[in-house]
Parts: C-alpha cells; structure tokens; sequence
C-alpha cells in the first residue's frame, strides 16, 4: 500500500504529477478525500485544513490560470503552462491554547 495518494478529479493533473515524479502508477488516486483515505500519507493535491491536518503531508501543485479559462479542463500542454513548482506543507491541528495536537 502506498504512503502517497492524489487526490484530484483533474486527470490532467494526475498525468503532470506522475511525469515529474510526484506520484507512481502504483499510488491512488481520489475526487474527494475522507480522513480515513489520507491519514498519515503523503497527499498531493488540496485539502480543507481539518483534512490536511490528518495527512503526514500535503503537497499542492500551483495552477494560476487566467480567469477566461478557470473552470475549464485544460490539456497537458496548457497545463504545463500555468502550473507552478510544487509547494509541501505539514499541518498541525492547535487547541484553543496554542498546544498541538500531536
């Protein structure tokens, strides 16, 4: 079982982060995201914060896209135009004190 999962319904997406070695053909891939699917693992894609507080890790794929072609699918080609370097985040749940969760 692998520790990384995508979590996107943007195959296009999936096809970048395999190709940049983000992810294997080996890890899964998921639209929606419960806690018991990223719990631990190594996630790459977005998250709500609650989420991501559950993941070992999130990693993001930046895609700034010009608002005339927001909402739409893109190609890997116009993908690989407004995609931006991978950004890795490790988020901690806090109480209301201040003291971490973990």
């Amino acid at each position: 079982m692998s520790d990384k999962i995508a979590v996107t319904r943007h195959q296009t997406l999936v096809a970048h982060m395999r190709q940049i070695g983000l992810i294997d053909k080996n890890s899964p891939v998921i639209g929606h995201a419960l806690v018991d699917d990223i719990r631990g693992k190594h996630v790459y894609g977005i998250l709500p914060l609650h989420l991501a507080a559950e993941a070992e890790t999130v990693t993001e794929i930046p895609v700034v896209v010009p608002k005339w072609l927001r909402g739409k699918d893109l190609s890997l080609s116009e993908l690989r135009h407004y995609v931006r370097d991978p950004i890795t985040y490790c988020v901690e749940r806090l109480h209301d004190d201040g003291r971490a969760d973990r």
